[in-house]
């Protein structure tokens, strides 16, 4: 209290805690302001480079189909499989796999036995064949399809082969597909830069990460289209899960999907500096405040000061 019985100290302190109280309010405004433009800005970087993945991804299907019906309807394969002889199919399958550069060409019979495989082994062939894709083919349907691998999930493209056209005749079917593996994941990061993992059946088959930081990402197949936080290995991401497909009638966790992994961490950095710029400023600020505070109340208070000892010098002597 001793502290406020003078009218400088008074004038002293309501003016550097009003200097005090309007700059800490600028700056938390400021410093509220920058991170949350901050967090916008990561948000929307990862849900374009998620909308960029998906139409990447299209793309390639879009052409692997546009070729698939080419080769479908090339004279030279619809005779080798007119025939039903294997080693026939499979030298003219392997001249188109080495024009097609795919990941798996696979040609059925019209019964949907396998004729030809190339770059995937007779079980796995016979795996794919019996998928309802094939079955869908050789009723003259085309059918884009999505089955996990090993190493990634296999985008399949599946045509029919017919002769005719008023009233066709079903020769069989072609199968070509590319793997969403780790170096499509890898192509997918240089062309965003953000990691990118594919997962399917409630596991992380193909990723840009680390096959070790593949399990606690496995757990975020089960979310839907929200973003996310992840922390790994003292790292925080955000993740954003992007369905590929239109298989609408599978679980969350069965279905396949793109994660996409954006470094809150490194994008985030910045904030850090900017903070400890502003409570230097803000440091720099209060003192000079408080500076200008004394000097305002001494300004203010002297010139009184000496009025009232006149006046107490008046009342004391009586000469005016």
């Amino acid at each position: 209290m001793k502290l406020l019985s003078s009218l400088r100290s008074r004038i002293f302190l309501a003016s550097a805690m009003l200097t005090v109280l309007s700059i800490g309010a600028a700056i938390y405004l400021v410093s509220v302001r920058v991170t949350r433009e901050a967090e916008d800005s990561l948000r929307r970087e990862i849900n374009t480079t998620g909308t960029l993945v998906a139409q990447f991804r299209t793309t390639r299907t879009q052409n692997f189909t546009m070729l698939a019906r080419l080769i479908a309807d090339a004279p030279k394969l619809k005779a080798a499989v007119d025939t039903n002889d294997p080693p026939t199919v499979q030298d003219v399958a392997d001249d188109y796999q080495a024009q097609l550069d795919s990941s798996v060409l696979l040609v059925t019979n019209r019964k949907g036995e396998v004729l030809a495989t190339v770059g995937t082994s007779p079980r796995t062939a016979g795996i794919v064949a019996a998928q309802s894709a094939v079955h869908a083919a050789l009723a003259g349907h085309e059918t884009v399809s999505l089955l996990p691998q090993p190493d990634g999930i296999l985008q399949l493209v599946t045509i029919p082969m017919a002769v005719g056209l008023a009233e066709p005749d079903l020769l069989g079917t072609l199968s070509v597909g590319f793997l969403l593996d780790d170096g499509f994941a890898g192509q997918l990061k240089q062309l965003t830069g953000s990691d990118i993992a594919f997962g399917m059946d409630g596991q992380v088959l193909s990723s840009t990460l680390p096959a070790a930081e593949r399990l606690p990402l496995s757990a975020l197949l089960e979310q839907g289209a929200a973003v996310t936080n992840l922390s790994l290995h003292g790292e925080e991401f955000a993740v954003l899960p992007v369905r590929l497909g239109a298989d609408e009638h599978l679980p969350q966790g069965a279905a396949p999907l793109a994660l996409i992994l954006r470094s809150r961490t490194e994008h985030l950095r910045f904030l850090s500096e900017i903070h400890t710029e502003l409570a230097v400023t803000a440091l720099v600020a209060v003192l000079l405040a408080t500076l200008l505070s004394f000097a305002v109340a001494r300004s203010i208070t002297r010139p009184l000061a000496a009025i009232t000892g006149v006046m107490r010098d008046v009342a004391a002597t009586g000469d005016l």
